[in-house]
């Protein structure tokens, strides 16, 4: 995988993250949907895995000196 590949699928994890954040405080507040709340928070758990495993990724790029 290039590294352009890597970054903008950290990108789009974190845009993931952002909308599920906003998501779940919408269901907190309007909907009273617990159901929908819990799935919402697991499946922000998993996308948080995997933007920290990218993000952890690319930490040694970034600490490159050019």
């Amino acid at each position: 995988m290039l590294v352009k590949e890597v970054l903008s699928r950290r990108d789009e994890l974190k845009n993931y993250l952002y909308a599920l954040k906003r998501s779940i405080k919408h269901c907190e507040l309007y909907m009273d949907d617990e159901d929908m709340e819990n799935d919402l928070k697991n499946l922000s758990k998993e996308i948080q895995k995997e933007f920290d495993e990218v993000d952890k990724a690319l930490k040694a790029f970034e600490e490159l000196e050019m």
